[in-house]
C-alpha cells in the first residue's frame, strides 16, 4: 500500500481523482446517515473509489488505442465500484438505524428551525 506516488506516472491522475471521490463519497454518505460511518463503510468506499479509478483509466487507455478488452474489463470494474457502492449504502443505513434516531444531523437541525419558522408566518398570517 504504497500510495499514490508509488503509481505509475500514467494511472497518477486517476488515483488521484479515485482518493478525491472517495473522500468525498464517505461524507456524502455520513451525512445522508446520520453524521458518520464505520471503518467498514470507509473500506467499501474506498474499494470503490479504486475500482472507479481503475475504470477510468483502464478507460481510457483502452479508447486510446482501440483495445475493446481493455474497455470490457474497464466495464467491470465500474459494474464492481457499483456494487461496493451499494453496499457501502446498505451497510451504513443498517448501521445509522442500529445506532437509533436520536442522532440528530446539522441538516435536520436546520430544516426543524425553517419548519418552525414557517409554522409562526403562517400562524401570524391566519391572525391577521
Amino acid at each position: 500500500m504504497g500510495g499514490i506516488d508509488s503509481t505509475s506516472d500514467a494511472f497518477r491522475p486517476f488515483a488521484k481523482w479515485g482518493r478525491r471521490y472517495g473522500a468525498h463519497r464517505r461524507r456524502e454518505l455520513a451525512a445522508a446517515h446520520g453524521g458518520e460511518i464505520s471503518a467498514g463503510v470507509g473500506a467499501l468506499v474506498e474499494s470503490a473509489a479504486l475500482a472507479l479509478a481503475s475504470s477510468r483509466y483502464l478507460q481510457n487507455q483502452g479508447a486510446a488505442i482501440g483495445d475493446p478488452e481493455l474497455l470490457k474489463r474497464a466495464s467491470a470494474l465500474a459494474a464492481e465500484a457499483r456494487q461496493n457502492e451499494l453496499a457501502a449504502w446498505e451497510l451504513a443505513a443498517r448501521e445509522a438505524k442500529a445506532r437509533g434516531s436520536s442522532r440528530r444531523t446539522a441538516l435536520d437541525r436546520v430544516r426543524e428551525r425553517a419548519a418552525a419558522r414557517l409554522n409562526e408566518q403562517a400562524e401570524g398570517d391566519a391572525e391577521q
